[in-house]
């Protein structure tokens, strides 16, 4: 009798999402109000906006605390030691008019990055995620072995962008955004969590 084989999925890359609840035209107006008022900064953004690093408070204070809730529970989901909890590194405005996208990059310096999506007009593009391994396209992904691909053999994983979505994953994991086919702007908050000492946090 064949012995049963198993498999193992090491060095995972943990993608979370969540559904929030929040009022889109409120969040979609503050963000045109400071895009009017702030010239923004070119990182991974082509032919897009991209705002300077958010001030708090503003109106996005209680998207910007679940956040650091849903980092938090993604930490302790990874068997974080409970001595460290997630403080809000970052926080910015995306917006991507016509042909406007994110070229592929990283978050060096911090815990898990993720995004919001605020307005997702149809055929706004998807966010794609690469592979960690660069090699995986050598002998995986050059010879046509796979009835379909899949997290396991892609080098690219797509997934799909609607108001009110969060993603978060981690900061080491190359990631970007398809370029925005339709004529209307696609609108995300991006943000970056940290982590620290629960006692550096009380003595502060």
């Amino acid at each position: 009798m064949e012995k049963q084989l198993n498999i193992n999925n090491i060095f995972s890359s943990p993608i979370a999402s969540l559904n929030l609840d929040f009022d889109t035209e409120t969040i979609q107006n503050y963000c045109y109000e400071t895009k009017f008022e702030n010239i923004g900064v070119q990182i991974s953004n082509i032919d897009g906006w991209q705002s300077d690093d958010l001030v708090f408070p503003n109106p996005l204070n209680n998207i910007a605390q679940t956040a650091c809730n849903v980092g938090q529970t993604y930490f302790e989901n990874l068997n974080g030691k409970k001595e460290y909890q997630t403080f809000l590194d970052n926080m910015w405005i995306n917006i991507n008019p016509k042909g406007g996208y994110n070229m592929p990059h990283i978050h060096p310096k911090t815990f898990v990055s993720g995004v919001v999506y605020v307005k997702t007009p149809q055929n706004c593009g998807k966010i794609w995620f690469m592979h960690p391994s660069d090699a995986i396209e050598y002998d995986w992904l050059s010879k046509p072995y796979w009835k379909e691909y899949t997290e396991n053999t892609s080098r690219l994983y797509y997934m799909n962008v609607q108001p009110k979505m969060l993603y978060i994953f981690p900061s080491w994991l190359k990631h970007g955004v398809e370029p925005n086919t339709s004529d209307e702007d696609r609108i995300s908050i991006s943000f970056n969590i940290g982590l620290e000492e629960k006692n550096m946090s009380m003595e502060s």
